[in-house]
């Protein structure tokens, strides 16, 4: 794997663990933390995928799934000839790993930053799931504005 994609995937993945470890350490002692009317540092677990999807479905299932998903980025990676989508698709490849390591350690995925307005809750998450969103927008979106932007607009 190239250098930049290999150093943002254990980027990621240290991040996203030290967050994880650090929020529920705080929580658990200190209970959970507002940052502001509509941003919240909390402590959850989801048993599922995202937006809690399929959870009664096996931990070690999850995990394989996921494995098969991280191998099939990384093999991308390697092919890819664009540094922005090697990045991209290694910022997911750091959030995929980063929640299989909570899936081996505690049979769940830890959340911790909960978004909300008045008493309306987005799915709490947390930073893997926050580079996993960024990936798919740096390979997605980004090139597409892009491209946009070298087309002249048709008369």
């Amino acid at each position: 794997m190239p250098v930049a994609p290999l150093l943002t995937v254990v980027a990621v993945l240290t991040g996203d663990q030290l967050s994880k470890g650090a929020a529920f350490a705080y929580v658990a002692s200190q209970g959970p933390v507002s940052v502001g009317p509509w941003l919240t540092i909390t402590a959850g677990i989801n048993r599922g995928v995202a937006f809690g999807l399929a959870t009664s479905t096996h931990p070690l299932l999850l995990v394989a799934i996921a494995a098969a998903i991280s191998t099939a980025l990384a093999m991308m990676i390697r092919r890819s000839a664009s540094r922005l989508r090697q990045v991209g698709l290694a910022a997911i490849l750091g959030g995929a790993v980063g929640n299989i390591v909570d899936r081996m350690r505690f049979g769940a995925v830890r959340d911790l930053i909960d978004v909300h307005w008045g008493s309306w809750h987005w799915p709490t998450f947390n930073l893997a799931d926050s580079f996993i969103f960024a990936g798919l927008v740096l390979i997605f979106v980004l090139p597409e504005q892009s491209r946009r932007a070298r087309t002249p607009d048709a008369p």
